[in-house]
């Protein structure tokens, strides 16, 4: 009901400049980069091209949700070990600006509950030592912490962009539990964090961080799923891949701006395994409209990333 055309149709509207916008739900989380892939391999067949090396396409499950039945299990095959992998490409995100983001490394998503009990009792009492006051000190000790963070990337950048997210740790509380009547003050009550770390932090010293505050105000903690450290991928001039990016980037007029990822993709799973992923998309000069309603794409910018990977892909496979 909140979008201009149906969400699932594609539909393919004049901008007024001869250009066109397609409106369709992924269309930028990741359906033109997955459809730039399938159009780039057409064109390379059609010219009679053959790559060096072999190039998989793959298309997993569960991304959304943590890629734990999807990229994660993958990489457990036996097919997936005979590809014997060298490098690969994955998702990246708009720019807004004219440039490429090129992504070598992604924040690591921690996200915890914590829960509090504590006295409980009639709504018009002063009643001591609640569960809802501990937590909002939890709640209070983060959100402090998250000021911080976002207080260097101002300090140093002078604004927050997806550029620089990644260099630093964001915390936000989104989901709240507790209470059954407005006159009972509740035993117990919970938060979920949202906590993305930043790469340059030690996740294993920081999760201690958070486990110290439930302790310090008597709550209990619990991590909401595994802790995967992804690493980086080497953009030095080592990385004979990284060069072959570059170039191909350059031989368009155009740069990569390097960043951390701020949220989480499949390429944390190939970095653990010690597989170089770089994140990339074609899309430029448009807004970021991930996850939500009137997402769209240029026709312009989706023909410019099929010959985008045409070329990347052929050059990457005779490295």
């Amino acid at each position: 009901e909140f979008w201009d055309y149906p969400p699932f149709s594609a539909e393919r509207v004049p901008t007024g400049d001869g250009d066109f916008k397609i409106y369709a739900r992924g269309t930028q989380d990741m359906k033109i980069v997955g459809s730039c892939y399938l159009e780039a391999i057409r064109n390379l067949k059609a010219a009679g091209k053959t790559p060096t090396r072999n190039v998989y396409l793959t298309y997993v499950p569960d991304e959304e949700i943590g890629g734990d039945r999807g990229m994660k299990e993958f990489l457990k095959t036996d097919f997936f070990k005979k590809m014997n992998i060298g490098f690969a490409l994955d998702e990246g995100i708009a720019n807004p600006g004219p440039d490429l983001y090129a992504f070598y490394a992604e924040r690591i998503k921690n996200q915890v509950k914590f829960t509090t009990h504590g006295t409980t009792g009639h709504g018009s009492q002063f009643i001591k030592d609640t569960a809802i006051a501990k937590l909002m000190a939890i709640g209070n000790e983060l959100l402090a912490y998250r000021d911080v963070e976002e207080a260097k990337l101002i300090s140093q950048y002078g604004e927050v962009t997806q550029e620089n997210l990644g260099e630093v740790t964001t915390v936000n509380m989104n989901i709240v539990n507790g209470g059954v009547q407005a006159n009972v003050v509740p035993e117990s009550f919970s938060a979920v964090f949202d906590i993305r770390v930043t790469p340059h932090q030690n996740i294993a010293e920081f999760n201690d961080w958070l486990k110290s505050i439930g302790a310090k105000h008597d709550a209990e903690f619990e991590n909401l799923g595994e802790l995967q450290d992804g690493g980086f991928t080497d953009i030095s001039s080592e990385n004979k891949y990284w060069g072959v990016v570059s170039d191909v980037v350059n031989s368009m007029g155009l740069k990569t701006i390097n960043a951390i990822f701020p949220a989480a993709t499949d390429s944390r799973y190939l970095r653990m395994a010690g597989i170089p992923a770089i994140g990339i998309s074609p899309l430029r000069n448009l807004p970021v409209l991930l996850h939500v309603h009137n997402e769209y794409v240029t026709e312009s910018q989706f023909m410019e990333g099929i010959d985008f990977y045409t070329d990347l892909i052929i050059k990457l496979s005779q490295v």
